[in-house]
């Protein structure tokens, strides 16, 4: 890392802190100031999901959780257009503990979301109800991209002119 530019954003996010902490299924909205974020950076950024920590137990659900941010993104795509899956929980039968699959994929959006939503689902999409006294927490990275990548990565997607 040659300096702090590099540096990502992380930004934890408490359920109980959301704009409506106990809704009818298990979905949460958080409005962010700006000063949430690193002040320079460039407009678009990776997201992954750096952690979740919760108490799934109360959950009705099958073997696993799907942790889906409702965004969109420059270099994903789904099949059901639901949001962009960013990991999971799952059912550790063995130890009746939910541990957390995470950093799978980082999705390409634009830098220092200005509300994020992060929904718990079921496989298929299903939204999970919210039981009562449920608690998580969630932290997501954000990596940017250096400011002259990004324009050079801009400038090679353009058509040169031909004279």
């Amino acid at each position: 890392m040659d300096n702090f530019a590099d540096l990502p954003d992380f930004v934890t996010l408490y359920t109980k802190d959301a704009i409506t902490p106990a809704p009818t299924n298990l979905e949460f909205k958080w409005n962010l100031p700006d000063s949430y974020y690193s002040p320079d950076r460039v407009s678009t950024c990776f997201v992954s999901l750096a952690g979740v920590f919760g108490d799934f137990s109360t959950v009705t659900a099958g073997d696993a959780i799907a942790v889906v941010m409702k965004d969109g993104a420059t270099n994903y795509s789904s099949t059901d257009n639901r949001g962009l899956v960013l990991g999971g929980v799952y059912d550790n039968a063995v130890t009746a503990f939910k541990p957390i699959t995470q950093g799978l994929i980082q999705p390409l959006i634009a830098s220092k979301p200005k509300n994020i939503e992060i929904h718990f689902t079921e496989l298929d999409g299903t939204p999970l109800t919210f039981p009562v006294g449920f608690l998580a927490i969630i932290t997501l990275r954000f990596d940017y991209i250096r400011a002259r990548e990004q324009i050079t990565g801009l400038e090679s997607t353009f058509q040169k002119n031909l004279l």
